[in-house]
């Protein structure tokens, strides 16, 4: 939405949480949203993300911590990426809707790596040394916030509108798919002047 100030609509997203009872962590009261922002960038360090997620957790523990929260980072293989993009090798014509040809159930998984590689490639976003995603963000409480990754076509993000072969990024696959069933989000907000999640494909299905 435009105009909408980020850091203050957290703070108060946060505090709201907090009034009706959910577990938003020891956020202070005089709370600053831009502290949270300054965090996050903070977390955009490639060496640290080299090392993996354990020395991203360690980025601002201190600052964390007056926050009311603290860094939160995990790592996605490339197995369980794998993995989480398989559909159900069980389904059917009903849940694979009227087709005329039932596609393999790791579709989404061999689109991705036609178009950027094999999984875990090194010259990835965000991948650790040990080729696996790590996927960064803060905790306070239940709620994480993190950063939507690119799209990964620097430059032209709006190509997935027009070119239907053409992917996210696998680290913009790691992202949403830890959400789900990493983190198993209830809810997923976005906020800023606009994301990206929406003009995915098929994406009418599942975010209107």
């Amino acid at each position: 939405a435009a105009l909408l100030k980020v850091p203050n609509s957290l703070v108060s997203l946060l505090k709201t949480l907090k009034d009706e009872g959910y577990d938003v962590g020891s956020i202070p009261d005089d709370l600053n949203g831009d502290d949270i922002i300054e965090m996050i960038r903070s977390l955009d360090n490639p060496r640290a993300i080299s090392a993996g997620a354990a020395a991203v957790n360690e980025i601002g523990e201190k600052r964390m911590e007056k926050l009311g929260g603290s860094v939160s980072a995990s790592e996605v293989s490339p197995a369980q990426l794998r993995d989480w993009l398989t559909f159900p090798r069980s389904w059917g014509p009903t849940e694979w809707g009227p087709i005329p040809f039932l596609p393999d159930a790791s579709i989404l998984a061999q689109k991705v790596e036609s178009q950027w590689g094999n999984l875990g490639n090194p010259s990835h976003l965000s991948v650790s040394g040990e080729g696996n995603y790590v996927v960064s963000g803060l905790q306070f409480g239940n709620v994480w916030i993190g950063v939507q990754p690119l799209l990964g076509v620097e430059g032209d993000p709006m190509r997935l509108l027009f070119e239907r072969d053409l992917t996210p990024h696998p680290q913009y696959a790691a992202f949403y798919s830890w959400l789900q069933n990493g983190f198993e989000a209830d809810a997923v907000l976005h906020f800023g002047t606009h994301g990206t999640v929406e003009w995915l494909p098929g994406s009418p299905v599942g975010n209107t």
